[in-house]
């Protein structure tokens, strides 16, 4: 478990990446802040909960980290805490809305979650 000092360093640098992609007119170039989104997803409780919102919204512009990305989100979807849950299955249309090629696996995952 992070201190709160932690966790506010995280939700701020997750605010800064989120802040950055929104302003960037090609967001492709800001691998680094999209990255930190990623890496961000494994730290706290309210991180991963933003983290879940900034994954899918900015996915389509990181076809490279597509796999990671994609990752870590299903990570968060079986998060132990409820509102992390909640988050990322909240994310997953946004996966299949601006990648179609997607929509099958997601179908998978929603399965398997239901399933569960």
């Amino acid at each position: 478990m992070t201190d709160s000092s932690e966790e506010a360093a995280y939700i701020e640098k997750l605010y800064e990446y989120g802040e950055q992609l929104n302003n960037a007119k090609d967001k492709s170039q800001n691998v680094n802040d999209y990255q930190g989104i990623i890496d961000a997803a494994k730290t706290s409780v309210k991180a991963k909960q933003l983290a879940a919102q900034l994954i899918p919204k900015f996915y389509k512009f990181f076809p490279d980290l597509s796999g990671p990305a994609l990752d870590a989100h299903l990570d968060l979807v079986e998060a132990e805490e409820l509102g992390v849950r909640v988050q990322a299955i909240r994310g997953l249309p946004l996966f299949c809305k601006d990648t179609p090629e997607n929509i099958g696996k997601m179908v998978d995952i929603l399965v398997q979650i239901l399933g569960s």
